[in-house]
């Protein structure tokens, strides 16, 4: 969903910038999801991977 989003709304020149920003948000969203799941483990797990 993110990396759709970003790459609609991407500035020609700040484009390390924006996936810098798209990671961050990918990792908040891991966690989040980590901590609000009884598997924690295994979402820390698969979710990285799954890019």
């Amino acid at each position: 969903m993110n990396s759709q989003l970003s790459s609609t709304l991407l500035p020609q020149g700040k484009k390390s910038f924006v996936w810098t920003l798209v990671g961050l948000a990918r990792f908040g969203e891991i966690i989040y999801k980590a901590a609000n799941t009884p598997a924690v483990g295994v979402n820390f797990i698969q979710a990285p991977n799954m890019e």
